[in-house]
């Protein structure tokens, strides 16, 4: 028997002073963005760290801007472009300021969850694939 399903969505909230934000990520749907703005992070973070070697106050700060931004476009990408505007408003725009606060949140509740889902989504694509195949080579 074939059992259809749906994605699965992480849903979570946010408390943002005296608002509450709704989380709701379809890990599906955000994988390649994910990826990419990972990806920006650790360059951003690589970029802190050579700045910070190299001791140069300028360097430094636009480092520490790329690293904001980093941070916000993968908020963007699992809140939503709504709710990290709130979240940038309460901040007032201090990306310092923010990031210290929502790391934790990003890297120790959302991503295991996104991670979790992907692997989860990977195991069902290489099941389907492996019974496509079976089907396939004894022509059933």
């Amino acid at each position: 028997m074939y059992e259809l399903r749906r994605s699965v969505k992480i849903i979570e909230q946010l408390k943002l002073g005296d608002e509450v934000l709704d989380i709701v990520i379809a890990p599906e749907e955000i994988v390649r963005d994910y990826r990419v703005a990972m990806a920006s992070i650790t360059e951003a973070q690589k970029a802190v760290r050579k700045a910070q070697q190299n001791k140069d106050l300028d360097s430094i700060k636009a480092a520490l801007e790329q690293f904001g931004d980093a941070i916000t476009g993968l908020m963007t990408v699992l809140l939503g472009k709504e709710n990290t505007e709130k979240i940038l408003a309460f901040y007032e725009g201090n990306r310092i300021e923010m990031s210290s606060w929502i790391t934790p949140y990003l890297i120790g509740v959302i991503k295991p969850k996104i991670d979790q889902a992907t692997t989860e989504m990977q195991r069902q694509a290489r099941k389907a694939y492996r019974k496509a195949a079976r089907r396939r080579i004894f022509g059933k």
